[in-house]
């Protein structure tokens, strides 16, 4: 497992730095303008209606079940890959067709703070990488089939092929004084990847095609408690991007920015536990699972909560160093730190909340993932609806914090392990707190200082607290 974590976590960081590097650009040469809302718009709403339909069938309905049928009859889980293929097939053309009609009207809904031109400009990004929506399904189904053969290449490389190809989308754009080669960009990076993951896993592509309905039936079956759930988590980012375009034009670009920050943890260090989880998790009695959730839950406590605690003093810090440059003018700066420092209220919630719902997930109990992602969900909408007015950018990012510890509490409480890591939580939290009260003031006096004060201090605890060094070499000796 930790062989396998190292394989996708290497290729997320690569990828996460190709990432860095792909916003400092788009942020030198676009900064928060209408042009990056206008496409990060598009992106959004070329991409709420491909997860409502596939993300549960791919997530929660393949991996499981065809990791399940390949120990039956690998006749049999042929058959079923190739049922998800045709399904994913018809599901793209019905999409791009919807996108080409109704396009225009669901860009008012999702950014109804958008003037005439912006929607404009909007629509021609969507229509452009509408036509990539078969190739970005199928690369992803690919991918997936490989890593149910231990395979996780196709996994670890895709975010560097998607920011590569931004980045060269960026610098066209921008150079040959075209908007719409932000689209060309994305549509052409996924119809090339499309083709690379078709080469890399040909092999597995076994043509068997029997007991259709009998795969079709237990696919739905696996999948069934989670149909509620892309209403509620689709919805969810609908309104997030409705409630930024009603704050301003330069949020919605800006969360995105401050996002990419806060989302890297999950990226890095929750991504591939959940993933490489999907396929072990699923084989494992529940009390063995419980087990290793409470020795990586610890590990993944005493990495998250520094990294909270820092995000949250010196989220300006952060942005300033990362973005401030070109384009990126000191609105943007301060929209965006504002977002990121909510962000990072909940930025350690979110990244457990990842594994415990994979978790949950690897062992089909998809009905439990639906309650609580929807209570989570639905607070969080409630929040952004209610406050914006009050708290305007830094809304956003609480909001989705108060979404990953709602989801939190749940999860420890279901899985009935608060006793397990609560006296490593708290520790953490009171340390946690005793800092950051401490950053905040010293950063008035030199924020450089204030950060090498930051380090020494986790790093002192970390090295002299028994308690903290034992969870972390339990976790490393037994792997």
């Amino acid at each position: 497992m930790i062989k396998n974590f190292f394989k996708i976590f290497f290729g997320n960081l690569f990828g996460k730095i190709i990432g860095f590097v792909r916003e400092i650009i788009t942020a030198y040469f676009y900064g928060t303008t209408f042009v990056i809302a206008s496409f990060r718009v598009s992106q959004t709403a070329l991409l709420i209606p491909i997860n409502f339909f596939t993300t549960d069938i791919l997530n929660a309905g393949f991996i499981p079940l065809f990791n399940k049928y390949k120990k039956e009859n690998i006749k049999k889980a042929s058959s079923f890959f190739w049922l998800v293929k045709f399904i994913l097939i018809f599901l793209s053309v019905i999409l791009i067709f919807l996108v080409f009609i109704f396009g225009k009207k669901w860009l008012n809904i999702i950014a109804p703070g958008f003037n005439e031109k912006e929607i404009k400009i909007a629509f021609n990004f969507l229509k452009i990488m509408s036509v990539s929506i078969p190739f970005y399904l199928l690369s992803t189904l690919y991918s997936f089939l490989a890593m149910s053969y231990d395979k996780y290449f196709l996994v670890s490389v895709r975010p560097i092929v998607q920011s590569v190809g931004i980045i060269i989308s960026v610098i066209c754009a921008y150079y040959l004084d075209d908007i719409l080669f932000l689209a060309y960009g994305f549509a052409i990076t996924y119809i090339l990847f499309y083709f690379f993951t078709f080469l890399h896993v040909k092999s597995f592509l076994k043509f068997y095609f029997f007991n259709v309905k009998t795969l079709f039936f237990d696919l739905f079956h696996s999948i069934k408690p989670l149909l509620l759930l892309p209403f509620f988590l689709q919805g969810n980012i609908l309104i997030e991007r409705a409630i930024a375009s009603l704050i301003s034009v330069s949020t919605v670009a800006a969360v995105d920015y401050a996002k990419f920050i806060s989302e890297s943890g999950v990226v890095l260090l929750a991504a591939p536990l959940g993933l490489i989880g999907l396929t072990k998790f699923s084989v494992m009695r529940e009390d063995v699972l419980k087990e290793n959730l409470i020795k990586i839950i610890n590990v993944l406590l005493i990495i998250t909560i520094p990294v909270s605690t820092f995000i949250i003093c010196y989220s300006d810090f952060i942005i300033k160093l990362i973005f401030e440059r070109g384009a990126f003018n000191l609105d943007s700066v301060n929209t965006t730190s504002m977002i990121l420092m909510g962000l990072g209220i909940g930025f350690w919630a979110q990244v457990v909340s990842y594994i415990l719902i994979k978790s949950l997930n690897a062992q089909r109990k998809n009905k439990i993932v639906l309650i609580f992602m929807v209570i989570a969900l639905v607070i969080n909408s409630l929040f952004n609806v209610i406050f914006y007015k009050l708290l305007g950018s830094l809304t956003i990012g609480i909001g989705a914090s108060i979404y990953g510890i709602v989801l939190f509490i749940l999860l420890i409480k279901y899985f009935g392990i608060f006793n397990k890591i609560s006296r490593n939580f708290i520790k953490l939290f009171i340390y946690s707190f005793l800092i950051g009260v401490s950053g905040f003031y010293l950063k008035k006096f030199d924020i450089y200082i204030s950060i090498v004060f930051f380090l020494i201090y986790w790093g002192i605890l970390i090295l002299l607290d028994k308690n903290i060094k034992e969870k972390i070499l339990i976790l490393r000796n037994r792997n």
